[in-house]
């Protein structure tokens, strides 16, 4: 084995992470944590035993719209405060994510996600992936959301092909795998 992952729910929510996270940077193994950004003084503590962070952005900063996605408020100053900090650790590989799901985000969310990441100089990949339901996650997610075709996903993605960004746009679905916009 030669990485390890943490993921969640939240995994900044368990008070043993930093202990953790010194144990595996001891067995000298790649270190990965998914983390939604709520808890920045969390990651700002584990900070030097880590290699990458994937963070996973549910939609636009805007309150209401992301009380609706998580069904809980979400304080943005919270995650605004842990982009900034993870986008000056030039040692950390730093992702930010959003798994579309055509039910609770549109266009203009995906818009307002990018001009959002664009403002705070965000410099690493912001990866759209494809929404895709997982047997245990609850029958009734299966009734209310669909996976996003390909095709779809790409439309989302058009309009910001030709510009210059300061982040890398990743694609991420079954059909193409994990993939850089300017491939396809």
């Amino acid at each position: 084995m030669s990485g390890v992952s943490i993921t969640g729910g939240e995994p900044t929510l368990q008070r043993d992470l930093p202990e953790l996270c010194k144990e595996i940077q001891k067995l000298g193994k790649y270190l990965s944590i998914d983390t939604n950004g709520s808890n920045p003084e969390v990651i700002k503590t584990i900070t030097p035993y880590i290699n990458r962070v994937a963070l996973d952005l549910k939609g636009p900063q805007n309150p209401e719209k992301l009380e609706k996605i998580t069904g809980v408020k979400v304080d943005l100053d919270k995650i605004s405060e842990t982009i900034e900090f993870l986008n000056i650790q030039k040692e950390i590989d730093f992702e930010v994510r959003t798994t579309y799901v055509g039910a609770l985000l549109d266009s203009d969310d995906i818009n307002d996600i990018i001009n959002f990441l664009r403002s705070l100089g965000f410099s690493g990949n912001f990866v759209l992936q494809q929404y895709q339901y997982f047997e245990g996650v609850g029958e009734e997610f299966r009734k209310i959301f669909s996976k996003p075709e390909h095709d779809v996903l790409l439309k989302l993605f058009k309009p910001y092909k030709e510009l210059e960004l300061p982040f890398k746009l990743l694609l991420r679905d079954d059909v193409v795998g994990y993939c850089s916009i300017d491939e396809l």
